[in-house]
């Protein structure tokens, strides 16, 4: 039952009324009397007498306002005299209304119940407008979250090895207040840092041994979060709060899934570039090779060709000893000239498709040199059309 406190208002047939309508009225005397009824009860208006002398009507009144469990309650002043003046000075001294004591019951039971209606009616628009900031605060903050979370994507293709990834990871962790560990693990090397770039042996071992625990391992305030090549220790969750708990984990593990994306892409350009650096290796030492082989057939070639010329020379000095008559002669002649021919046909072929050769390499050689680290793929389209002799001008290419 609702309960109404009453001042030194000694008005039986009142206080009947409002017994009828659901009402229970504490007689009080004092300040402390009406925070007791009012702390102990659920009062929900509070009503003086202005006969009241001690202390003065406006004076508990005010005394009362300046206590916060009061500030909400509906005071009401009951007097005798019906005019403005005493109507604006009941205001004034914070009464939410001035009734005269003269009224039939009723009217003042209704009143009563009005302003208990509206004191009602105010505190459930007051919890609504917590509930609605509340959650405009929640939107606010989980928009801000996401703004950092994009930022972070962003900026991580920047980052060009697992040092910066990391330092900017710590960077986005200052936006949700956590501290922790981080381990991510590359195919070229496994990095674990602090927020200050260094290592702790101790969570650097306990990422490592539950990296294949599944996405969440928790304990008390500790939380480890795993995603593919990166772990993360954080050592502050707020478990006293489970919204901000689940949001907290939710926000933190698409930051894990960028870093792994990132991690993957920093192997896949390292790859790339230990590939290239392999294949211009291979092209040197091929050339190397094709030097070797040329200096090679070119010293055998001048051997072969001093051998012919030699075996010419003797053969002409035996046909003149033979007494071979003179189409015999000729046509001896006639053979040792087209194995001549023939020979210098040959090393004329060897010298184009060595000429060939040399070129493909030196233009490797020099697309490698001149590149620097990086080919554009019009510069790797035209190489394999050279690859392939089709030799076609790109210039105009799209």
């Amino acid at each position: 039952m609702d309960a109404i406190a009453v001042v030194e208002l000694n008005s039986s047939e009142l206080k009947s009324k409002l017994e009828e309508a659901g009402y229970s009225c504490i007689g009080c005397t004092t300040l402390e009397e009406c925070k007791q009824a009012v702390g102990s009860n659920d009062c929900k208006l509070i009503v003086i007498d202005d006969a009241l002398t001690h202390p003065q009507p406006s004076e508990l009144c005010s005394e009362l306002r300046n206590e916060s469990d009061f500030q909400e309650v509906p005071i009401v002043l009951m007097g005798k005299e019906d005019n403005l003046e005493k109507r604006l000075q009941s205001f004034e001294a914070g009464f939410d209304d001035y009734l005269i004591k003269g009224m039939v019951s009723d009217s003042i039971v209704h009143r009563f119940q009005r302003l208990i209606f509206n004191k009602v009616a105010n505190d459930q628009l007051k919890d609504q407008l917590q509930e609605a900031r509340g959650m405009a605060f929640t939107a606010m903050s989980n928009t801000s979250d996401l703004g950092v979370n994009i930022q972070f994507m962003l900026d991580s293709h920047h980052c060009d090895n697992l040092d910066e990834l990391g330092m900017l990871l710590f960077q986005t962790l200052q936006h949700y207040g956590v501290s922790g560990s981080l381990q991510m693990r590359s195919h070229y090397g496994m990095k674990n840092m602090e927020a200050n770039g260094m290592a702790k042996h101790l969570e650097s071992n306990l990422l490592w041994e539950l990296r294949e625990r599944g996405r969440y391992v928790d304990f008390g305030r500790r939380s480890i979060m795993n995603y593919g090549k990166v772990s993360l220790l954080v050592k502050n969750m707020p478990e006293d709060d489970p919204g901000r708990y689940g949001a907290l984990k939710d926000n933190l593990f698409s930051l894990l899934q960028g870093v792994d994306a990132r991690i993957t892409a920093i192997d896949n350009v390292k790859s790339l570039k230990l590939e290239k650096e392999l294949v211009k290796l291979m092209t040197g030492r091929i050339q190397q090779l094709m030097q070797d082989m040329d200096e090679t057939y070119q010293d055998m070639m001048k051997e072969i060709a001093t051998v012919v010329e030699d075996m010419s020379e003797r053969i002409h000095e035996v046909i003149v000893v033979c007494a071979l008559h003179e189409d015999q002669e000729t046509a001896l002649e006639k053979i040792i000239e087209s194995a001549i021919v023939e020979t210098n046909d040959v090393f004329h072929k060897f010298f184009l498709s060595d000429s060939q050769m040399k070129q493909s390499m030196r233009s490797i050689q020099s697309s490698f040199e001149t590149q620097g680290d990086e080919l554009t793929p019009r510069q790797m389209i035209q190489l394999i059309r050279e690859f392939k002799g089709e030799g076609e001008d790109l210039s105009s290419a799209a």
